[in-house]
Order: C-alpha cells, then structure tokens, then sequence
C-alpha cells in the first residue's frame, strides 16, 4: 500500500496543491496499535484529529458499539471525531491497526494558505471534517427550515441583521441549567452536548448532541423561564445567537398564536383537532372530547404521528409549556395555536367539558363492580397504610401492556380520591351481594346483643368492679371473632371475586388492543407489499418495453447484416465470374501473342532467304 497517496486522499487534503499535500504528508504521524487497544476514550479532549490508515476499529458510544469501520471503506478518508471533545471511543478489532494524526492547526494553516492560492478545499467536505462547513451553510439551513418558510422576507433580513457571532472553545458551556433565558441560538460550526442535572445533585444525564445549523435556547425564551437544561460545546465553533426581545418580535409573534376555548371549539367542530400534551394518566382522567394526546416530552420524536394537513389546537395543564408545545409543531410546519387557559381552568368552570377517553364502561348485569381500591393487592398480601399508589404494583412489562394498562390505572388514581355514591352499587350483583352480607351481619349483630342483654342461667359469673356478680363474655366475645373472621373471609372473597372479573376485563380489552394492532399491522404490511409489488411491476414492465425495444433493434440489424451477406456473396460471385472471364482473355491474349511471335519469326527467315535474290537483280 502506498502510504503517502493514502494520505494525500484524506479529506480535505485530497483537494489541496500538489506541494501542500507533500507538506502535509511530512507533518502527519502514522500511529501503530494492536488488537484491543483504545485509541482514545469518549469525552477524551485534544487538538488532534485522527485518520484511520489500515486496519479496522469499532466506534463505541456510551458503551454501546454504533459502528464498525475498516481502513478500505470510503468513510475512513474522513476524520475519525471533529477535534475537541471526542464523541466516541475508538477501539483496535484487527490483529494491528494504523492511525495517522495531525494537528488541528496544521490542518488549518494549509486549508487557508490553499485558499490564499485561489485553490480552495473541496466542495464535498461535511461537518463532520475540519473545514465543517462554509459560512453561509447555517443561513441555507436556517431558510429552507419549515419555521423561517412561514416568516416574512422583512422579518428574515432583520433576524440575520440583529445576529451576532459568538466564538466558542470546547467545553465552553453556553447555556447553564437554571440561568434565565436571554439569546436564541444557532450553530454556524462545531457540536454542542445538551445535559441535565439530576435532582439531588447526583450527576447529570445526557440528552442529545447538536451539530450545524441546529437550534437551541428557545423554551426559556417562550415560557419566559429559566433555563431546563446545560449546553456544553464538544469542540470548537462558532455561534450566532439573537436577543430574546428581537427573537419574540421577529420569529415568535409570527408563528404562536392564542386562542380562547370558545373560539377553538368552533374550529373543531369544524374539523380541527385538540392536542393534549399532559402526561397519559391525566390526559384519561379528564380531556377535553375527540382530543389526542402526546406529552410535550415526547413532541419531538412523536410529531411524525400527525397529519399536516390538520389544524390542531395545542391544549394541558401550563400555558407556557403549551406556547412551547405549538412552537415546537410550528418549526415542523404544523398548522397550529396553543389555548390561553388551562383544562383545568375549563373543568371547574363546567365539568361537562372534560371526558374519560379511556374508561371502560360496565354492563348493568357485570359480576364486578368499581370501586376505589379494587386494582390494589389484597390487605393480606400488603399493608395498607393509605399512601399506597396502584400504579406501583405488578409493573407492566412492555409497552403493549403499559398502553392497554393507562386506563386501569388513571381509574385507580381517580377512584382513590373519590367517594362513590352507594346507589351506584345496590343495581349490580356485588352491590346485592354485600347488601346481604351486610344484612346478615346486622342480623347476627342483634341476636349477640340480645344475647348479652340476657345472659344464660348456666354462665358462670364474675365479679365486676363495684363487686355485682355479672355473666362472662367469653362466649359473645367468641362468637364476635367467628363472625367478624367470617365477615373477614366474605370481604376478601368478593374483594378477591371483583379484582379477578376486572382483570379479566382489562385481558379482554387488552386482548382486543393486541388483536386490533396485529389487524392495523398485517394491514400496514399487506398495503406496503401491494405498493412494492405495484413498483416492482411497474419497473417489470418499464424494463420490459425497453428489452422489447432493444429486441426490435437487434433484429433489424440482423436482417440488416444478412442483407448485406447476401449482397456481399452475390458481389462475390461476379467477382469469381469477372476473374474468371479475365483469365480466359488471358489466356487468349497469350495464344495471339505467341502466334504472333512466330510469325514474326517466320517472316524473319523469309527475308533472309530472299536478300540474295534481291541482291541479285
């Protein structure tokens, strides 16, 4: 292998002048490892930037190994991590492997003395290389973005005039958890990592990671409050931030509109949508009717579960958290506005509003009956101490079971704070159950104090404390405890009795979910084979035509061909005639040509003989 045309093909020296490249090549230092060796561990920071030369080597992300890369792939010619803070481990897979470093300033110094040349670094360079990206590249992302297509031109030129430039180095932190919020920010070049503290001061957790063109900053700006997480810069860069009175004038009173529930109650009933962003358990304890529900936590990543063609009406617990909800969907490009009070402002107002979207109704002749506590385990199994929370107990253990279960639980959570009139149990067979029970208790409870109002003549007695002789207890204090033991039995058989039917409607409708998304999916699969045979026919039948095309062709050209064979033998056999014909005149010629030879020869010796004669006379 020749090492220094390997070395030349790395990016961006691939585009460099020929004396750069040798130049480079001078400077770089080719690094030799073996197996299991670590080039540099994640979060590892220095100047460097590493080129894998020959070999292969596994990029290792929190633990977990996101990519396996080999020397010979084209993806090797890149730098390994952007210089600064390192965002993998890099670990040695071949027997050995090779690793070329420079320095970020080296690298620097010949990309801008090639510019200084009029011989600039490709254009095919990514964000991920040295040069990350040109200048202008944030402005490209920044306009062709679904949020600054909805701004108008004049605002668009303000924004970029009212930016300015912040100049980065790594492990910088730009935004501190807790701060309040002052700039909108946008990366021109560099990565930044988002962070949270954990409660308790035990560490922090990672978030995400941010590249070019991202932007960050913007929930404290909205929701007017201080920063909910810390953004760190992982190698050196370049931001462009805007002020947070420029960023509420030119970006958010342009995309974030309010409106009042009467006024969006009109539009859903006219087709528009409300999006609840609470958390599921409060979403099915009360909600707003034919609402959807995803968390604000959960918008970026779920918001491809909505149709663009709607308009939805973004609606929870905060104001605030909505306002950043609605600008959230905006930057997607959703039609959208936040409601400027809370549902629960909406439900003191006027309860009917709100519904159970996931509660499920029980037939008049159900065997069980819903009462608080009844998803809870049994007072013999735990101790009941009145904190206890039934969403705590038998933890579901996938996320078909914690969808089919949110139900059951917001029921239990609600039931537990509510007091149930008793007429919603006298119409159903437990509620006749207990009825009797309770009637044989009190009947029970009568016979024993007429049994202690007259104590029997056979009771041995015993003194009491003013000394007047009276009956012993024992036998109404055991009967007490047989028949609160029974009453006990009677209690947790129907408790027992009624945790059994609802679980095993909660299996029904559990069963009935399961079975309807095996039908969505085998719908799903059988709809995206149709679209994939659909194609692959089409292109058939595009190859098809074009093959018959092709055919057409050849064909011609083959007749084409035999028609021309056929001309070139006849030709031939004209050529064979002709040749013939001129042989014989060949021949012929030379026949007259010798007999003219000896007559010639014969008139010689006939004027030979006769010059005597001549002579003579």
């Amino acid at each position: 292998m020749d090492t220094d045309a390997h070395i030349r093909a790395f990016v961006p020296l691939q585009r460099l002048p020929r004396p750069l490249q040798d130049r480079a090549v001078q400077l770089a230092e080719v690094r030799n490892y073996v197996r299991g060796q670590v080039v540099y561990p994640q979060g590892h920071s220095d100047d460097l930037v590493y080129y894998l030369l020959a070999g292969t080597i596994e990029l290792i992300y929190h633990g977990k190994i996101t990519r396996t890369l080999s020397a010979t792939h084209k993806a090797a010619l890149r730098p390994l991590d952007p210089p600064g803070r390192k965002r993998y481990s890099v670990r040695v897979v071949d027997r050995s492997a090779r690793i070329v470093v420079f320095r970020r300033n080296m690298l620097d110094r010949l990309v801008s003395e090639a510019e200084l040349q009029g011989e600039p670094p490709s254009d095919e360079l990514e964000v991920s290389e040295i040069a990350t990206a040109r200048s202008s590249d944030w402005m490209i992302r920044m306009l062709q973005s679904e949020l600054f297509s909805a701004l108008p031109a004049t605002n668009i030129q303000r924004i970029f005039a009212h930016m300015e430039q912040l100049i980065c180095k790594a492990d910088q932190v730009v935004v501190r958890q807790g701060e309040p919020g002052d700039y909108y920010y946008v990366i021109e070049s560099g990565y930044a990592e988002v962070s949270r503290s954990i409660a308790g001061g035990r560490g922090q957790i990672h978030l995400a990671d941010l590249g070019p063109g991202m932007a960050f900053g913007e929930e404290a700006l909205i929701a007017n409050r201080p920063r909910n997480a810390t953004i760190t810069m992982l190698s050196d860069g370049r931001l462009m931030r805007l002020g947070k009175h420029d960023f509420i004038e030119l970006i958010l009173s342009q995309v974030l509109r309010p409106i009042s529930y009467d006024a969006a109650r009109r539009k859903v009933e006219d087709g528009s949508v409300w999006l609840d962003i609470r958390y599921p358990e409060d979403h099915a304890a009360g909600a707003l009717t034919g609402s959807e529900n995803i968390p604000v936590n959960m918008l970026r990543l779920q918001s491809n579960r909505l149709r663009k063609d709607f308009h939805y009406f973004v609606c929870g617990d905060d104001v605030a958290q909505c306002a950043i909800g609605a600008f959230l969907l905006a930057e997607r490009g959703f039609d959208v506005a936040y409601l400027n009070e809370t549902i629960a402002t909406l439900g003191e107002r006027d309860p009917a509003l709100l519904t159970r979207p996931h509660m499920v109704e029980e037939s008049r002749d159900a065997t069980v009956i819903k009462f608080p506590g009844a998803e809870m385990t049994l007072p013999e199994f735990e101790d009941i101490d009145g904190s206890m929370d039934g969403r705590d107990i038998n933890p579901l253990e996938n996320t078909i079971n914690k969808i089919a279960g949110l139900s059951t639980y917001a029921e239990a959570d609600q039931a537990m704070h509510d007091t149930t009139p008793i007429e919603q149990f006298t119409d159903t067979a437990t509620g006749r159950t207990l009825a009797d029970i309770i009637d044989e208790l009190e009947h029970q409870h009568d016979e024993l104090d007429s049994v202690e109002s007259a104590p029997s003549a056979h009771a041995p007695l015993e003194m009491d404390r003013d000394g007047r002789a009276g009956a012993r207890s024992e036998a109404p204090r055991d009967a007490i405890s047989i028949l609160m033991a029974e009453m006990e039995t009677r209690l947790r058989r129907e408790v027992a009795k009624s945790v059994d039917a609802k679980s095993a409607l909660v299996a029904v409708e559990y069963q009935t979910k399961l079975a309807r998304m095996r039908e969505l999916t085998d719908e799903e699969v059988r709809q995206k084979e149709i679209k994939i045979r659909e194609r692959y026919a089409a292109e058939y039948n595009e190859k098809e035509q074009l093959v018959r095309v092709y055919y057409k062709k050849l064909i011609a050209l083959a007749n084409k061909i035999s028609r021309q064979k056929t001309q070139l033998q006849e030709a031939k056999k004209q050529f064979e005639l002709k040749l013939a014909s001129a042989n014989q005149l060949y021949r012929e010629v030379e026949e007259m040509r010798k007999l003219l030879s000896d007559q010639i020869i014969y008139m010689d010796e006939q004027a030979l003989e006769d010059i005597p004669q001549l002579i003579s006379l």
